[in-house]
């Protein structure tokens, strides 16, 4: 539909002021904003609402039936300058990243030395547990006073034996230690890679449901805590 938006123009109040696009004889509005002097016909799909537009930069004819746009004239604010598409306005804008996306990028950081200091300068003790202790950490309360190893006796020292590419050993010590491993490293390239090509972290961790994983992560994790119980007796 086509509205004839002089005729209209002395017979509706002032609304709108902004970038209007004229394109064979159809008048569209792009961020156009209230109180100015100029108006458009706004197009919506089914149906046309009209509010003046006094003047245009520059105007075509009527087009013919059936014809096809051809033409794209741009008017312009008086007040505002000429503005953009909102398409392309957001074109070489840097993504907003929350602040737990720097929070998790220092986890993965602080992960990836950890594996450097477990792999490099600290050897897994023999015992199958305990090599956490010679990062300054307190020996294990539950071990010292029942003779049991608790759910987390032996992560570390799996942990510090796949460091040091010995996967098999990992594995047979205490299987979920290896499995925090893996996931550990995972986690750090998945961190730097979505870092560097400028998404959010914390957008693509809000996706993972937790609630299922947790339940999930403390079943395996009962199953090796009884698995080390086994080996250590």
């Amino acid at each position: 539909m086509f509205t004839d938006w002089r005729a209209l123009a002395n017979s509706q109040p002032l609304l709108t002021s902004g970038l209007f696009i004229l394109v064979d004889g159809h008048v569209s509005k792009l961020g156009c904003r209230s109180g100015g002097p100029l108006g458009a016909v706004v197009r919506h799909s089914s149906r046309t609402t009209v509010s003046p537009a006094p003047r245009m930069m520059q105007t075509t004819s009527r087009p013919a039936p059936n014809s096809k746009p051809s033409t794209l004239n741009i008017g312009l604010s008086p007040h505002y300058g000429p503005l953009v598409d909102s398409s392309q306005a957001n074109i070489g804008k840097k993504a907003t990243r929350a602040p737990e996306h720097w929070m998790l990028l220092t986890m993965a950081v602080a992960v990836a030395i950890g594996f450097v200091v477990l792999g490099v300068f600290i050897a897994p003790d023999e015992r199958g547990y305990g090599t956490h202790e010679k990062l300054g950490l307190p020996s294990c309360v539950m071990m010292d006073v029942t003779g049991i190893p608790c759910p987390g006796c032996g992560v570390t020292t799996s942990v510090a034996l796949a460091a040091n590419g010995r996967f098999a050993e990992s594995f047979i010590n205490q299987p979920f230690g290896l499995f925090c491993a893996l996931a550990g490293a995972l986690f750090v390239l998945w961190a730097f890679w979505t870092h560097f090509r400028g998404r959010d972290i914390y957008s693509g961790v809000r996706k993972i449901r937790l609630g299922r994983w947790g339940i999930r992560l403390g079943i395996a994790m009962a199953v090796a805590w009884v698995y080390k119980i086994v080996q250590l007796y």
